[in-house]
């Protein structure tokens, strides 16, 4: 079923956890035009936390785009470009996609770092 998935990478891998495929990690890009590093100071971000992957059908830069956002529906950036369109097409499947916060680096100017994961059951 997922066949074109597995040529678009080049090592997927099965998490410890036998029923999620690890897609990616990578940092969220666009993060210094909106609410990330006030809520990086604010303490209000942390490293396992949960983040919303949701689709931006009707972004005129890039027609794959995938925002990030917190819990609570506030905008973090978005999925680099060069990383998206497979992740934006599974997400269109309405494959069960979900991400995290792996890292954080206060200092950088993409300061997050997401972990995102497909759900195969």
């Amino acid at each position: 079923m997922f066949n074109w998935l597995f040529k678009s990478f080049r090592k997927p891998k099965i998490t410890r956890n036998s029923d999620e495929l690890f897609l990616l990690e990578c940092q969220l890009h666009g993060s210094h035009y909106y609410s990330c590093h006030t809520l990086l100071k604010e303490e209000k971000l942390f490293v396992g936390e949960p983040v919303i992957l949701r689709r931006e059908i009707d972004n005129e830069y890039d027609k794959n785009a995938i925002e990030i956002l917190t819990q609570h529906k506030v905008k973090l950036g978005y999925v680099p470009k060069k990383h998206n369109t497979v992740i934006a097409a599974l997400i269109d499947q309405n494959c069960q996609i979900e991400a995290n916060i792996s890292s954080i680096l206060a200092t950088a100017w993409e300061p997050i770092t997401i972990t995102i994961i497909m759900r195969l059951k």
